[in-house]
């Protein structure tokens, strides 16, 4: 485990889940190695994200959350609406880190999964963060990671006017990304689910 530092918190970037809750063997993956950091005192919080993806009634996050807690007595914070990996950093972004004024954290994930979330990090990231990137399971799922990484140039269509934006990131994604403005094709979330939202969980933790 190569983290030398101590973090402020750990975010846990969930992976699938299916229909009844069960949550995939990538995700109890990439959480066990969040609570395994928080064990050795390498992050201070555990921070769980993931939504009601694939149309589920329920999020990936409190499902995660679920699991964590048969394993340590530990209260995760929890970005509970993310559809995917921008949402998710822009909602942690907005609604948990500014809030709280964390400086420095380590982002959890699978090693094919980390060019794609290292780079949209960095691009909606400005300077002032100290940020860690932990990829698992680094000779798994390469055909998964030759995938991930051919999004990035979507990425950079969707987000090719944030320079010349005015309001805030969850702004621009609910204006700009299909799928936060009425295009999920799993279900469908208004403008208004999100932003009231991203309030509620700000609120909760500030």
């Amino acid at each position: 485990m190569n983290l030398e530092e101590q973090y402020e918190i750990g975010i846990v970037l969930c992976h699938e889940i299916d229909k009844s809750g069960n949550l995939s063997k990538e995700t109890i993956a990439r959480t066990d190695f969040g609570i395994e950091l928080y064990k050795r005192g390498k992050i201070k919080k555990i921070v769980l994200s993931g939504g009601k993806i694939n149309g589920n009634s329920f999020s990936v996050a409190e499902k995660m959350l679920e699991y964590v807690y048969t394993k340590i007595r530990e209260i995760p914070l929890v970005e509970d609406i993310s559809l995917d990996t921008s949402g998710q950093l822009i909602f942690l972004k907005e609604a948990i880190i500014d809030p709280l004024k964390i400086k420095s954290f380590c982002i959890i994930t699978h090693n094919w999964h980390l060019p794609k979330t290292e780079f949209m990090a960095k691009y909606l990231f400005p300077e002032g963060y100290k940020m860690k990137f932990m990829g698992i399971e680094p000779n798994k799922y390469l055909k998964e990671g030759r995938e991930d990484i051919k999004k990035i140039p979507q990425f950079l269509e969707t987000f090719k006017k944030l320079a010349g934006h005015d309001g805030t990131l969850t702004e621009y994604l609910l204006k700009y990304h299909p799928w936060y403005s009425g295009a999920y094709p799993f279900a469908k979330f208004n403008k208004g689910y999100f932003s009231n939202n991203v309030k509620r969980i700000k609120e909760k933790y500030s």
